[in-house]
């Protein structure tokens, strides 16, 4: 107890830091799950597989894939696989609790760091506050749960116990570095190299730094040419997250544009090289931003520039233009990076007036964060899942209440297809479809609003309901403006149309294989295999030929309009006074004119 007590004591500015900032973090991380704020994509997908990892088996999704591909063949996320005990205790919060720990791990990580470099309680505890505060930090929090945080997480104490030449320790830490995703193998590589420069006299550290760049290179192009393929069925798979056009097809094609191409290489990666008006500015943002936050000392701390080339390399030379810029967790390996570069400059400056010059950088670091939370790009970006101190953020337009009354009435082991942002409340299940993908789910649930159909338009998404509503096929358990549940009626199924497909299905000799695959990941017989693959195909002809039926309804009502002058006449002026082409108002008339009449 007097142990306990004197810890508190010793470190009570450290905790009553941490918890702040764990206080804001849960409002930012929990408060979206609760307010269902979360995705199918990322948290959806990722609690499915701690799900399958809870039970010791391997995660064949559901959610992104059709049950066929190991999670392992996509990424190679191995950490999950450690923490997926906590899924009893914490369920659909797991991942996120996890995220928000290890972000205060990582923190305290940078003040030991600082404080064993300067001595100086003061200084350090500013650096454990520029940390928490850093634009990266509150952003990547605010977008569901990614491996990536937990891994960066692990560098600063690397980082510390390199320093302390603890190398049992830092072992370990840059081994979750490794385990943590695929890409951050990489980074490990580059992590030692930066250091190996200003350790290079140190002969133990020389070593150990050297083997540790040469492991991780090693490693990495085994991760992505062998181990990540090798988890997939399908032959000769490769490597499917490589969206670097401006540099080529391939890990290969781009080391030697870069050393062939230089100055296009450095265009690339300062200038807009999308064509999508939404790119325009992203990369400018993001820079100002970066110096701003401390970024600018990387110039006096160049081992921590060389630390941050391949992360800075793989969200400013990528396809996807959001990726530039400040939002998600595209920023997160940098922000312990530069709180670390920041206050280790400071340290080495001997003048007594150096905790002014770190106060104003916090004050800055915090302001600039509030600002962007505020207003950044790209323009579409919506602020209200990371503005914590806004009475917005914690009011949602569903009725949490009737939408988990209705969540809990789905049996657990049914198969359900959910709206994106029901599915990580749902995935604890072997069978999770993002809707539409229906497939051969038990049960349809959705959480209806104007102005959110994702994936699908307003239009298909009301149609699709209608469809729902009136098929016999299905029963209506709830249809109400905050929820609607579908339940499958088995019974009412065309047994007769299924059993055709089944017979197609079977005589596909070239896919016979690839359905023993499916029955041997997803722990069915081949019978239940084929059955539910003949029901998916039923349901996918089935919608194609709603949509053939309603394009050509469409059609018809754009040449009846055409037929009428008044009509044409007054599409035209529309088509005129909001500058849209006439045959994109045309059918946009035609569609409205239909949906009125039904």
């Amino acid at each position: 107890m007097n142990f306990f007590l004197e810890f508190i004591s010793k470190n009570k500015n450290v905790i009553i830091i941490t918890f702040i900032f764990c206080m804001i973090y849960c409002s930012i991380s929990l408060v979206n799950h609760y307010n269902f704020r979360t995705n199918a994509g990322d948290l959806g997908t990722y609690n499915q597989a701690i799900y399958d990892y809870a039970h010791f088996r391997a995660n064949y999704n559901t959610v992104c894939f059709d049950g066929t591909k190991n999670m392992l063949s996509d990424h190679l996320t191995l950490l999950q696989l450690i923490m997926s005990p906590l899924f009893w205790l914490f369920k659909s919060y797991t991942l996120l609790i996890v995220q928000i720990v290890s972000v205060l791990f990582g923190g305290i990580g940078v003040y030991k760091y600082i404080k064993l470099i300067s001595r100086n309680e003061k200084l350090s505890l500013l650096a454990l506050v520029h940390f928490y505060s850093i634009w990266g930090v509150i952003s990547a929090l605010g977008w569901d749960y990614h491996d990536n945080i937990l891994g960066a997480m692990f560098v600063p104490w690397f980082i510390y116990f390199l320093r302390k030449e603890n190398y049992l320790w830092a072992s370990v830490c840059i081994a979750a570095v490794i385990m943590s995703k695929e890409n951050l193998i990489l980074w490990a590589g580059f992590i030692a190299f930066g250091l190996l420069l200003v350790n290079f006299k140190n002969k133990t550290k020389r070593y150990y730094l050297i083997g540790l760049t040469l492991f991780s290179f090693f490693f990495f192009f085994l991760a992505i040419n062998v181990i990540i393929p090798s988890f997939s069925y399908f032959p000769n798979m490769k490597y499917g997250h490589f969206a670097y056009s401006t540099l080529g097809d391939n890990a290969y094609e781009a080391i030697v544009h870069i050393f062939k191409h230089p100055i296009k290489t450095a265009e690339a990666f300062f200038l807009n090289h999308s064509t999508n008006q939404g790119a325009i500015g992203v990369k400018n943002e993001f820079f100002i931003t970066f110096l701003l936050s401390g970024g600018v000392v990387l110039l006096r701390k160049p081992q921590y520039l060389i630390v941050l080339l391949p992360i800075l390399g793989q969200k400013l030379f990528s396809d996807i233009y959001p990726q530039w810029g400040l939002s998600s967790q595209y920023s997160i390996e940098l922000a312990p990076i530069i709180s670390i570069a920041l206050f280790e400059f400071f340290a080495q400056i001997k003048r007594k007036k150096i905790l002014i010059l770190a106060i104003i950088s916090v004050v800055i670091c915090g302001t600039i964060n509030i600002i962007k939370i505020e207003k950044r790009l790209p323009n579409w970006f919506n602020n209200i899942q990371i503005r914590f101190y806004a009475m917005e953020h914690y009011k949602t337009p569903y009725n949490k209440k009737e939408i988990r009354k209705w969540l809990n009435q789905i049996p657990s082991e049914a198969k359900v297809s959910a709206e994106f942002n029901l599915v990580p409340h749902l995935a604890a299940r072997q069978y999770i479809f993002e809707y539409p993908r229906v497939y051969h789910a038990d049960y349809v649930v959705l959480c209806p609003r104007d102005d959110v159909s994702y994936p699908l338009t307003t239009k298909e998404y009301k149609l699709r309901i209608k469809e729902l509503t009136k098929s016999k096929e299905w029963e209506t358990l709830v249809n109400n403006k905050d929820v609607i549940l579908f339940k499958r009626n088995w019974d009412l199924l065309p047994e007769g149309e299924i059993k055709i497909i089944e017979t197609e299905l079977r005589k596909q000799i070239n896919k016979v294989d690839f359905f023993k695959h499916q029955a041997k990941t997803q722990r069915k017989t081949i019978d239940e295999i084929y059955r539910n693959n003949a029901i998916t195909l039923y349901d996918k002809r089935k919608q194609q030929k709603n949509n053939v039926e309603e394009e050509t309804e469409i059609s018809k009502l754009i040449k009846q309009i055409k037929s009428n002058k008044k009509w044409l006449d007054e599409v035209k002026r529309h088509a005129t006074e909001r500058k849209i082409p006439l045959e994109t108002m045309l059918k946009r008339a035609a569609i409205f004119h239909s949906q009125k009449h039904k």
